[in-house]
């Protein structure tokens, strides 16, 4: 399901299989030459045909488009590694920005739990490690 909410902001419906929430709001604002897509929903199948068949309802190029994701968890961040593209950007809070770009060990050690629980979870071992 898709509903514009303002010219050019658009809210897609994404089905949370095996979860109470049911769903995630991810959003599309459409820009003059650029797409972004605010959270994604789980990796797994029904999340991304859901979100394939809606970017496609948009025209959205993946070429052009970039992802904010609104905190991290993986029902919002979950199909981000399907999603982006070489040519897209990814955009964190700066609060959770800090913890992944984190030097120190001790949030290095958090953030890899939390890569570690994304991997038990459905995201690609490949798109989640530390660099």
């Amino acid at each position: 399901m898709i509903e514009e909410i303002v010219s050019n902001l658009y809210c897609m419906k994404i089905p949370l299989p095996r979860s109470p929430l049911k769903w995630l709001n991810s959003y599309v604002v459409r820009g003059s030459d650029r797409f972004l897509i605010i959270d994604t929903g789980f990796n797994c199948e029904e999340c991304l045909i859901a979100m394939m068949t809606n970017l496609k309802k948009l025209g959205v190029d993946l070429n052009r488009t970039d992802i904010f994701i609104t905190h991290l968890h993986v029902d919002h961040l979950g199909l981000a590694d399907m999603l982006v593209k070489k040519s897209s950007k990814v955009y964190f809070n700066e609060q959770e920005a800090k913890i992944i770009n984190a030097s120190n060990e001790v949030q290095k050690k958090w953030w890899q739990d939390i890569l570690n629980v994304y991997v038990a979870n459905g995201f690609e071992a490949e798109g989640a490690r530390l660099s």
